[in-house]
C-alpha cells in the first residue's frame, strides 16, 4: 500500500522507472521496507533549509537513518571522500588513520557548504515523500537558473579582463614615427577617440546614420588587436591581416552568447558597404589624423630625428622633404588626403585640421 502511495508522488513529477529504481535530478529514488530511499549527492544547503523549516522532524524524514538528525553531523564532500578513501588504504596503523582524518575532518569544516553534501534521506510517508520531491525540484531549478547567471557574469567580466588589454596596447603608428611623448596613445583610446568624432559629426552635420550602431561598431572595430597587436601597413603580416584578423575576433568573442551578432558588426565594417560602415571607417581614419596634429603641435614630432623609421627613409617621403616639406604633419596629411575624396564633409575637417591649429582653443 505505502509502496503504491509513493508511486502517485513518483507519477506526479513524471519519474520513469529504470530497473527498480528512479533518477530525479540526479538522485537515486528506491523502495525498502517500509519506506522510500534517496540516494546522491543532496545540497547541505538544501538540507539545512528542510531542517530549519521543521520539515524534516514533521514528517519523519530521517537522514542515514538517524531522525531529527543535523545534516551538518552527516555532511560531507567529494574532497573529504577521496581522502578517507586514500587514507584508509595507505595507513597500516589505526593510529594513523586517526590523526590524517582528524585533519581532514578540520579541513572540511573550513571549506564552505556550497560543494557538501548528505548522502541519503529515508521517508516514511506519501505527504513527506511529495514535499521533499518539490524541495529538491524547486532547489535544482533555482541552482540551475543561478549557474546559468553565473556563467554569463563570468563571460561578462573575461571579455572585460581581454578588453582590457587593449588599454596597454601602444598605436603603432607612434612608435614608428618616434613620437616623443612619454604617454602615447594606446589603442583603446584610440576606439575612444573615434567614437567622440562620430558623435560630433552627427552633432554638427546630422548625418543621417544610426548613431547607435555607428558607436557599437567602432567599439568594437579593433578587438582583434587583443591578440595579433597594431600591425602597421608596412609590416609584411599586413596583408594577411584580414584573416588572422576575423580569427583573432571570433577568439575575442567566444564567450559571448552574442558572438555572431558583434561579429556580424565588424564585418560590415571591414567591408565598408552600408552608410554607417563608410562613416564609422572615415571616423576612425580622421581620428587618426587629428591625434598626429596634436602631437605635432605639442612638439612631439620632430621630422629630422627619425631613426630606424622605414617609412621616413621610403622614397615618397624622401621626395617630399626635398619638395620643402618641414614637418610629419605635411607628409602625413599629404599621405592620407586621398581617403577623404569621396567624402566632402569629413574631408573639410581633415583640411581645417591640416591647415590650421586646433589645440589651445578651448
Amino acid at each position: 500500500m505505502l509502496k503504491e502511495e509513493f508511486n502517485e508522488v513518483i507519477n506526479k513529477y513524471n519519474i520513469k522507472e529504470n530497473n527498480n529504481y528512479y533518477i530525479f535530478n540526479d538522485l537515486v529514488i528506491s523502495y525498502k521496507d517500509n519506506h522510500a530511499v534517496i540516494k546522491g549527492k543532496i545540497p547541505l544547503n538544501l538540507a539545512i533549509k528542510l531542517y530549519n523549516d521543521n520539515i524534516t522532524s514533521n514528517y519523519n524524514i530521517k537522514i542515514s537513518g538517524f531522525s531529527n538528525a543535523d545534516p551538518c553531523d552527516h555532511a560531507t564532500d567529494d574532497i573529504f571522500e577521496e581522502e578517507t578513501d586514500k587514507y584508509s588504504k595507505e595507513c597500516y596503523y589505526i593510529s594513523q588513520f586517526v590523526e590524517k582524518q582528524k585533519k581532514a575532518i578540520d579541513d572540511f569544516r573550513s571549506r564552505n557548504n556550497d560543494n557538501k553534501y548528505i548522502k541519503k534521506y529515508e521517508v516514511f510517508d506519501k505527504d513527506g515523500f511529495n514535499i521533499l520531491l518539490n524541495e529538491i525540484n524547486t532547489y535544482k531549478s533555482n541552482n540551475n537558473r543561478n549557474d546559468i547567471i553565473n556563467d554569463k557574469v563570468k563571460n561578462v567580466t573575461n571579455f572585460y579582463v581581454l578588453c582590457n588589454k587593449l588599454k596597454h596596447i601602444i598605436r603603432t603608428g607612434w612608435k614608428i614615427w618616434n613620437v616623443s611623448s612619454e604617454r602615447l596613445e594606446s589603442v583603446a583610446e584610440h576606439i575612444f577617440g573615434t567614437q567622440m568624432v562620430a558623435i560630433a559629426m552627427k552633432s554638427e552635420f546630422d548625418i543621417d546614420v544610426d548613431l547607435e550602431k555607428v558607436i557599437l561598431m567602432l567599439a568594437v572595430h579593433e578587438l582583434e588587436e587583443i591578440f595579433i597587436g597594431d600591425i602597421p601597413m608596412t609590416s609584411k603580416e599586413h596583408a594577411n591581416k584580414k584573416e588572422i584578423g576575423h580569427q583573432a575576433v571570433k577568439k575575442v568573442l567566444s564567450g559571448l552568447l552574442k558572438k555572431d551578432e558583434i561579429e556580424s558588426i565588424i564585418l560590415e565594417f571591414d567591408e565598408r558597404k552600408t552608410k554607417e560602415a563608410k562613416f564609422a571607417y572615415m571616423c576612425d581614419k580622421i581620428e587618426c589624423d587629428l591625434q598626429e596634429k596634436v602631437y605635432d603641435e605639442s612638439g612631439y614630432i620632430d621630422l629630422y630625428n627619425q631613426p630606424n623609421n622605414e617609412e621616413y627613409n621610403s622614397f615618397i617621403t624622401q621626395r617630399m622633404i626635398l619638395d620643402r616639406a618641414r614637418t610629419v604633419t605635411e607628409i602625413w596629411f599629404a599621405t592620407d588626403e586621398h581617403l577623404y575624396n569621396d567624402n566632402k564633409l569629413f574631408k573639410k575637417v581633415f583640411e581645417y585640421t591640416r591647415d590650421n591649429k586646433i589645440t589651445g582653443n578651448n
